[in-house]
């Protein structure tokens, strides 16, 4: 895999059915961390090793202990189910200002948050069909100039080769999706 050299990477985490936002820093060398619910601290340690480690694999460990954690101000989270959409808020803001702090949390602003995401999925959504069934990647190696897929005999989806350990001498294909609804 190829190091993203842009200097901002947005990382959605979910841990334990609750979402929080990571967003790195490249140059400034920092990790700012975004709980809604507001306990930024309880992932400090976790997100901080696991991103030396994820230095560390890509032979980019030469400067990792000087990243820092840091914290974004904002309002916290209000109810139990609406982080998901609060990181994408927090996101969206982040990208357009470099803070959070405008993001409100109260029901009506949440009710609002939901629809709005729910608009701009409808209207960039792409064609579901151009994704691999398994990966749900467009391309499975971005390294490759040619990109071989193999068709699901009963849903039609597309399946990359390598997702589908598929073998061009095979004479038909069944995706495993399909094969576990037949299962059950």
């Amino acid at each position: 895999m190829k190091f993203p050299l842009e200097d901002i990477w947005l990382c959605p985490v979910n841990f334990k059915a609750h979402w929080i936002l990571v967003i790195v820093c490249m140059n400034s060398k920092s990790i700012l961390i975004v709980d809604p619910l507001g306990k930024e601290t309880l992932y400090e340690r976790k997100v901080l090793r696991n991103w030396r480690n994820f230095l560390k694999l890509r032979d980019h460990d030469e400067h990792s202990t000087t990243w820092q954690v840091q914290r974004l101000p904002h309002e916290n989270q209000q109810d139990s189910s609406s982080c998901g959409v609060l990181i994408l808020k927090f996101a969206e803001l982040y990208l357009l200002k470099g803070s959070i702090q405008d993001v409100k949390t109260s029901e009506s602003a949440i009710s609002l948050a939901r629809m709005e995401i729910a608009c701009a999925l409808m209207k960039y959504r792409g064609n579901a069909e151009d994704y691999c069934v398994l990966c749900s990647m467009l391309e499975g190696n971005a390294e490759k100039c040619i990109i071989e897929m193999v068709q699901c005999d009963l849903c039609g989806r597309w399946a990359h080769f390598e997702c589908a350990n598929y073998k061009k001498d095979l004479p038909s294909y069944v995706c495993g999706k399909c094969v576990q609804k037949e299962l059950c």
